[in-house]
């Protein structure tokens, strides 16, 4: 398959414009049936270089839970505007819209790994931050297990973000 670039080099549509990426180590818990961010340390932020481009937004991490009935739902946000990024919860439905659910496992240092994506416009070059909300049946681990740390069965990883700005 052979590429034919234009005048300037640049391919056009599909374009990478830019990749943001950060990591944190940051271990979080949270416990309630309503949605609310996780933690601070779980954000992104990205100044558009194009009004006309897309933005792919991307959290991976992995959770642990106290009990294998409890479930949690994940949602991108973008911070500070109270926007729920994705799509409406349809008519016919109780449940909320989400990007991603877990169940708790049988053993409580047993990972669940959790990948939400979401596309959105970026409609404007104004600096934007996104992070995630969970709504949860019991109390869920971000990025460490119920083990004590030291505990040869306990676990801890990185929650990791990035965004992609493609241009459209």
């Amino acid at each position: 398959m052979s590429v034919s670039l234009g005048p300037t080099g640049l391919i056009g549509a599909g374009q990478v414009l830019q990749v943001v990426r950060a990591m944190s180590s940051t271990q979080a818990s949270r416990n309630s049936g309503t949605y609310g961010e996780v933690s601070a340390a779980y954000r992104i932020g990205i100044t558009p270089k194009l009004s006309t481009s897309k933005l792919i937004i991307e959290f991976s991490f992995n959770t642990s839970m106290a009990t294998h009935h409890h479930t949690s739902s994940f949602r991108i946000i973008q911070v500070g505007t109270s926007a729920y990024i994705g799509e409406a919860t349809p008519s016919n439905s109780q449940r909320p819209a989400g990007h991603a659910s877990v169940r708790g496992q049988y053993n409580t240092d047993n990972a669940c790994q959790v990948m939400m994506r979401t596309v959105v416009p970026s409609s404007s070059t104004s600096a934007r931050t996104y992070g995630f909300e969970s709504r949860n049946t019991a109390s869920i681990n971000i990025g460490s297990s119920q083990a004590d740390r030291s505990d040869p069965w306990g676990w801890a990883c990185p929650v990791v973000m990035t965004i992609t700005e493609m241009q459209t």
